[in-house]
């Protein structure tokens, strides 16, 4: 069988660059071999080059590296193992150098400290210019960060793209996860195992997308193991699925306000499909977009001061009136304090007429009226319906003038008594004096 080795028991280099290649019918293993190997150290370099192999260990009982840059790729049949053993200390670097036409890490399975401690990166697949990914990791099946007791693993994809079937965030070990600067995750689902020593995970401007119906998205996360989102905001794209949040999961941090053009900042929900979660896991502050579909929170939701909920009308610049985002609250919606911000597109902006998006808030029962209501718009206006007592509608116009209150014309005085005459004296006779 073909074994390849870099750092058995003391110090080993292997450089694979200009278009070479090694293809192996086994292993490659990076970083320590039988009983003399946990001092040893490998180093594995892979330069516009690529190797393939069916199983490949770094830092399989001593300290391993494996960097892949420049175009290089490196393709697994079956396991990558970072952090093997016990004493094994694995790190393995991806860096696309922002080419989105370069090769991948390839890997039907992917443990990050098994019993060891493993480093994942994967970075720079994201081109700035066309603002568009190539994946950095391709995963057919798990990754698993921290999987036994003593594992201690993180991954981290930084400006690239990363996919795979399940992520467990810590089995029994200690597991990281990171996604940040314009990274993006393709799963089914992202989870912890129960006795996991630590679980966490962090987004921040960052993708997540779920590629299938979930109905159990971060599974037994709780609020001990908070799933925490930067102020540069987390897209949790659920295409056309229904994906729902485990209720005990919680979702925390400022999130900011989203910056439409630079596409980044607050919680947006994304697809056609519906995003469902409880009021317990709904802990993150700042502003929530929806883009299309539909975001169902189940208890009562009330807006804090300088909160905001942002809806998006034809995200696909389609100029469809049906496409726009919705908020289903089961309990009660208290809005008294929110901002309601209309993003809408260029199609619907050049639109003319009093065009109605119905029940862009519904509940069970609604609480008082937006504090304010915005738009991203030069040319129309919008204004906030709310002639239904638990809806909320949008329409396109200016919003209706109160008709003034008629002023009460004035009680008129009433005319005064009139004096009655006094009755004449009779005047008294004459006194007649006789003459002399």
């Amino acid at each position: 069988d073909q074994i390849l080795y870099a750092g058995t028991v003391g110090k080993g280099d292997i450089q694979v660059k200009d278009r070479g290649r090694i293809d192996l019918s086994n292993e490659l293993v990076i970083g320590g071999f039988g009983e003399q190997g946990q001092d040893a150290v490998g180093t594995v370099s892979v330069d516009n080059a690529n190797v393939q192999a069916t199983n490949i260990r770094v830092g399989n009982i001593g300290k391993g590296t494996l960097d892949i840059k420049n175009g290089g790729g490196v393709s697994v049949n079956d396991l990558l193992v970072v952090g093997d053993a016990a004493t094994g200390a694995g790190t393995v670097n991806f860096d696309g150098g922002s080419n989105t036409e370069g090769n991948n890490i390839q890997t039907n399975r992917l443990i990050v400290g098994a019993k060891g401690q493993g480093n994942v990166n994967i970075k720079n697949t994201y081109d700035l210019a066309d603002t568009a990914w190539s994946i950095g990791l391709d995963v057919t099946q798990d990754i698993i960060i921290g999987d036994d007791t003593t594992g201690v693993g993180q991954l981290t994809v930084d400006s690239s793209l990363a996919s795979a079937r399940n992520i467990i965030v810590g089995n029994k070990g200690s597991g990281a996860l990171s996604v940040v600067n314009n990274g993006f995750l393709g799963v089914d689902n992202i989870s912890r195992g129960i006795d996991s020593t630590k679980s966490d995970v962090y987004f921040d401007r960052a993708d997540l997308t779920i590629a299938k119906d979930q109905p159990n998205l971060f599974a037994n996360f709780t609020d001990k193991q908070p799933i925490k989102i930067g102020s540069n905001g987390l897209i949790l794209d659920v295409v056309e699925n229904n994906v729902t949040i485990n209720p005990n999961a919680v979702l925390t941090g400022n999130v900011g306000s989203v910056d439409w053009e630079g596409v980044k900042g607050g919680f947006a929900k994304v697809g056609t499909g519906t995003l469902e979660l409880s009021t317990n896991s709904k802990q993150w502050t700042g502003e929530t977009l929806i883009t299309e579909g539909l975001l169902k929170i189940n208890g009562n939701y009330t807006m804090a001061p300088n909160e905001s909920l942002g809806i998006a009308l034809d995200v696909e610049e389609e100029g469809n009136l049906d496409s726009y985002g919705k908020l289903l609250v089961t309990g009660t919606a208290d809005i008294r304090e929110g901002e309601l911000r209309v993003y809408a597109s260029e199609a619907i902006q050049e639109m003319s007429g009093s065009n109605e998006w119905k029940d862009i808030v519904k509940a069970k029962v609604r609480t008082g009226e937006f504090k304010k209501v915005s738009d991203n718009s030069p040319l129309v206006d919008f204004y906030a319906d709310y002639r239904d007592a638990n809806a909320v509608h949008l329409v396109m116009g200016k919003l209706p003038a109160e008709p003034e209150t008629p002023v009460e014309p004035e009680t008129p005085v009433e005319p005064e008594t009139p004096v009655e005459p006094e009755t004449p004296v009779k005047p008294e006779p004459p006194v007649v004096v006789p003459p002399i």
